[in-house]
């Protein structure tokens, strides 16, 4: 129950503290009585985190298979930005492939906060990070789609030891 409860968490976009409500006890008690709500701290400190864990380590293991077997040349991430009611800012990286069947999977890299100025340099770090750990090899090339920022990365350095290129939408090169 208690991984159902997790997938409930994560999916639903959910607080923590939804197991601690009356109501959501009281519908588990009703369907497993005998079941103890773990507290929202092992959900926050534990639960989830390990389940963030395995599937990046999973969705990693798929990346290294498309390009391990010659399945894919290249990716593309795609970016998104928004700001949070109380203005923390985050960012979140979907990486994009064809493969030579033809086959367009896209995978959700990640999804975090981004607290520093959006310049290209800052943006272009960002993305090194995510490219790293992401587990994405050296040898394939790396293309980037960002809406709102891509005049500030085409100006930023080269990211070391990387090579990858950004494609501005038309909305950010006007």
């Amino acid at each position: 129950m208690t991984k159902k409860i997790e997938e409930f968490i994560a999916r639903g976009l959910q607080p923590y503290n939804v197991v601690e409500e009356p109501s959501f006890i009281d519908m588990i008690r009703c369907a497993i009585p005998e079941y103890v709500v773990p507290s929202r701290k092992t959900f926050s400190r534990t639960v989830v985190p390990n389940m963030y864990e395995t599937k990046k380590n999973e969705l990693k293991e798929r990346v290294r298979n498309v390009f391990g077997n010659g399945g894919a040349e290249c990716v593309t991430l795609t970016t998104d930005g928004w700001t949070s009611r109380v203005a923390d800012s985050y960012v979140c990286v979907m990486a994009h492939m064809m493969e030579r069947d033809f086959r367009q999977p896209a995978y959700a890299h990640v999804c975090k906060p981004m607290p520093q100025d959006h310049t290209g340099e800052n943006i272009a770090q960002f993305l090194r990070d995510v490219i790293d750990d992401c587990g994405l090899p050296n040898h394939i090339p790396i293309f980037v789609v960002l809406t709102t920022a891509g005049t500030l990365f085409q100006r930023s350095p080269s990211p070391t030891g990387r090579d990858f290129s950004a494609l501005p939408t038309p909305s950010s090169s006007a």
